[in-house]
Formats: structure tokens, C-alpha cells, sequence
């Protein structure tokens, strides 16, 4: 029973953190829409790479790059999805 109340708890715990990821995404999107950035795009990335949306983050690691060659998070940020 112990069990089952835990796998519950850890599931539920999952899908939050799933939606509200998807929540922050969603803003960050409406906010890159106005006017990107180096950091917003950065951050994106960020955000896909916990939802596991490893293409859509190294969309926006290279739209981050193209924009400012120079911003030293997306390329720290990128060189750790190539590790992985």
C-alpha cells in the first residue's frame, strides 16, 4: 500500500512539473514572438531540454548563437547537449 501511495505521489509530482514546464514554454514562446533574444532563446532551450525536447532545444541553442555568437550561456549550454 506504502508503495502504491509513493508511485502516486511520484507520478503526480511528474506530470505537474511536465505541465507547468509547458506553461513556462508557452510564455517564453509568446515573449520570444515579440522579440528574441540570445536569453530568452537560452532559456527555451533550457526549458525543452528538462521536458526531454532535445531537437526543439538545439533549434533554439542555434537561433540563440546566430544571434549573438558571443553568449557565452548558449554555448555553455549547448556543449553540455552534445555530451549528451
Amino acid at each position: 500500500m506504502k508503495l502504491l501511495v509513493f508511485m502516486f505521489f511520484v507520478t503526480t509530482a511528474t506530470m505537474f512539473a511536465h505541465h507547468e514546464a509547458g506553461h513556462q514554454v508557452n510564455a517564453v514562446s509568446l515573449r520570444i514572438a515579440e522579440k528574441p533574444s540570445s536569453s530568452l532563446l537560452t532559456y527555451r532551450a533550457s526549458l525543452f531540454i528538462k521536458a526531454g525536447k532535445l531537437s526543439e532545444a538545439k533549434k533554439d541553442l542555434k537561433q540563440a548563437l546566430e544571434l549573438d555568437p558571443s553568449y557565452r550561456p548558449a554555448k555553455k549550454l549547448q556543449s553540455q547537449l552534445l555530451v549528451k
